[in-house]
């Protein structure tokens, strides 16, 4: 979506310290099913010009949800 809207600058939050670290490659990707994930997102990730990848818990992402949900119903 980010992407599609001319946007080439983003933050990414995500509840899995796993998924994040997959993506920053600090961790590699054990399970051969989920390679090509990691490979899908990073060729889209490539795309942007500058991106924060940060790991929040998961009752912050409740929160954060919640106002994003908001924020889009606004715009």
């Amino acid at each position: 979506m980010a992407l599609e809207r001319g946007i080439k600058d983003l933050d990414v939050y995500g509840n899995s310290q796993l998924v994040i670290n997959h993506l920053l490659k600090e961790y590699e990707v054990k399970k051969k099913d989920l390679v090509s994930y990691q490979t899908q997102t990073r060729q889209i990730l490539n795309r942007l010009d500058t991106i924060k990848l940060q790991h929040i818990s998961r009752s912050a992402n409740k929160m954060v949800t919640r106002w994003q949900i908001l924020q889009l119903l606004w715009h």
